[in-house]
Formats: structure tokens, sequence, C-alpha cells
């Protein structure tokens, strides 16, 4: 395994426009993973998925963890022009990194989900995220692995505590920003079956409604693509809480094998 840390993925050389890489040796297997991290979209550090990443990295995938940058200084959307920027790079150098840019599965947690969901959602021709350095266009991952995701933004849909989030992502008010939770919200944005996800989610999440990995599976489900939903048992939000992006506690274990045998499932 050869690791490549602090990789700038555009010109401007941003602290946060960086990625971290675990490239494997003969053992590669041809299949990307590209993780997102979360944090409410104002904090986080792409070091969280590191744990996974070399755990997969081991199999034999090639796996990069990238940073973005961050609300309230950057508000939407900063965030989704910077993770398809990634991804975009990421692709180009498939053949350095030792895997096949047709083959990549999206990885997030909370924010880092909504942000892995709004890609998969996102095909060639679309404005949203496009930057002038993407050196591919379609920035597209074949299926996504959705951590307890934010797939749903329309305030009235959220609990308090995340609407502060929601609001300091666009930078304005319910009011200011209502046109815009629509094309923000990974849910409403599904067209076609071609999309494939995994949803992870614990039964006492009181930051993303369980509710929402529900509705995104359902309607996946609904237009023929492949969606499967693993609630984790008295399991709360985020990192701290077990699920996280860590190998160690029972629950990110579970979550662990249930990502392993779906990502064995769609390229295998």
């Amino acid at each position: 395994m050869k690791q490549i840390l602090n990789e700038p993925y555009s010109s401007s050389n941003h602290e946060l426009q960086k990625m971290d890489l675990f490239i494997p040796g003969d053992n590669a297997n041809g299949v990307g993973l590209f993780f997102i991290h979360g944090g409410g979209w104002k904090s986080g550090n792409r070091k969280h998925w590191h744990p996974v990443a070399a755990y997969f990295c081991a199999k034999g995938y090639t796996c990069v963890s990238v940073g973005y940058r961050l609300a309230p200084r950057s508000v939407y959307p900063s965030q989704i022009e910077d993770v398809r920027l990634a991804m975009s790079v990421f692709m180009e150098r498939a053949g350095q990194y030792r895997f096949d840019p047709s083959r990549i599965a999206a990885v997030g947690s909370s924010a880092g989900g909504h942000l892995a969901a709004l890609l998969g959602t996102i095909n060639a021709g679309d404005k949203l995220g496009w930057t002038p350095e993407m050196p591919i266009l379609d920035t597209r991952p074949n299926t996504l692995i959705l951590y307890y995701a934010a797939t749903n933004l329309h305030p009235k849909d959220n609990y308090d505590n995340t609407k502060e989030l929601i609001a300091g992502l666009f930078g304005r008010s319910d009011e200011e920003a209502a046109g815009v939770y629509e094309s923000a919200s990974p849910v409403d944005r599904i067209n076609g079956s071609e999309l494939n996800a995994l949803l992870i989610h614990g039964d006492e999440d009181h930051i993303i409604p369980l509710e929402h990995s529900i509705q995104f599976r359902d309607k996946l489900l609904d237009q023929g693509g492949e969606a499967e939903l693993v609630v984790l048992s008295s399991v709360k939000h985020g990192i701290k809480h077990s699920i996280g992006s860590g190998v160690t506690t029972s629950a990110q274990a579970e979550a662990l094998q249930a990502a392993d045998r779906f990502l064995t499932d769609q390229f295998f």
C-alpha cells in the first residue's frame, strides 16, 4: 500500500482543496473508492476516513479521501464544486492510481453523504458544481454508500439543530434560500434508474432523521434503481457515536461489513 497525502486537486492550492490517497499494490482490483467527510459542511477533515480507506486499500481498492472548502467562509455551491473537481481529477489520474475510472463508488457521511449523493445525480452536462478546471465532465460514480446522509435539505423536514447547519451552508435565510433547497436536495434530484446506493443509518439519530434515508431508498427503488438500507440499532449520529469513519466499534464493524458486501455485489 502506498499513501500520498495532501495532494492538490486544484491549481488554487487551497489547504482544503487537497486529497489523501491510498493506492494498493499488486492486489489492485480496479475499483476506486471516493470518500467525503462529514461535519455539517462547516468542520471535519479528510483524515476522518483514513481508517476505512486503509481497510479497503488492503483489499485492493484504490481509495481517496477528499477535503473541500467549508462554510461559513465558503457557501454553497463551493462544496459540490470542490468535490466534483476532485472526482474529475481522480478519474483523470486513474492509470497512475491503479483503478478503472468507470468503476467508482462514492462514500460519504452526513454532510459528506449529501455531497456524495449529489455527485450521483449530476450528469456530464449539468452545470451544478461545474468549474473550468475540470478535466472530465462526467463525474458520476457507479454507486453510493451513504452513512446517515443529508439527502433532504428542506428546513421543514429537518430538526432544529440541523436547520442551523443548512442555513450556514447557504449563508442566507430560509426565505432567501427557498429556491435552492430542491436543487440541492439529492432526494429531489433522483431521475432515472442508473443510481444504486447502500444507506446506513442509526435508529437513534437526532441530527439527520432516519426517515430521510428511507425516503431516498424508496425513491430509488420506485425508479428502478438498486437500493438497500441498513439500520443500526441504538446508534446515534456521527463519528463520536460509533458509526462514523472508523473500524473498531461494533457499529462500525457492522457498517463496514455491509459496505464490503455491497461493493462486492456491485463490482465483482
